[in-house]
């Protein structure tokens, strides 16, 4: 199985500030290339709706957020995350590797590419295993 655009991946990147979270988190993939996936990082809606306001983040598609997402969710568009495209990273996969509706993809990927105050965070491999137990 490859990774594909519309799989959320589970696991620990460094924030856009340099901090490193607490526990795994969610990010969705929205582009592939042959060495490098590009993720946004996913946060749930849950007690934060004021952060929808933020020009940064788009809310998921209530309708489509499920699967991977199993709570209504948002994106963060301000750091876009690329890291190296390695077959070890099929174990984060969330949800059994189902992928976000094509529908819900394809609005979050237009955002992106219209949102013009967004940051490339580039991850390292040994930056991944640092933060992170490969099996």
């Amino acid at each position: 199985m490859f990774i594909n655009p519309g799989h959320a991946l589970h696991f620990q990147l460094p924030f856009g500030d340099g901090d490193l979270p607490k526990y795994p988190r969610p990010y969705l993939v929205v582009n592939v290339k042959p060495e490098y996936l590009y993720l946004l990082n996913v946060s749930s809606i849950k007690k934060k709706i004021w952060k929808l306001e933020k020009p940064s983040n788009k809310q998921i598609d209530n309708h489509y957020h499920y699967p991977p997402f199993p709570y209504p969710s948002f994106v963060k568009m301000d750091f876009v995350y690329r890291i190296p495209n390695k077959e070890y990273l099929k174990q984060y996969l969330m949800d059994n590797g189902s992928c976000l509706h094509k529908f819900a993809l394809d609005e979050i990927v237009h955002a992106l590419l219209e949102f013009q105050e967004k940051q490339l965070h580039i991850i390292s491999e040994q930056q991944l295993f640092q933060l992170n137990t490969v099996h």
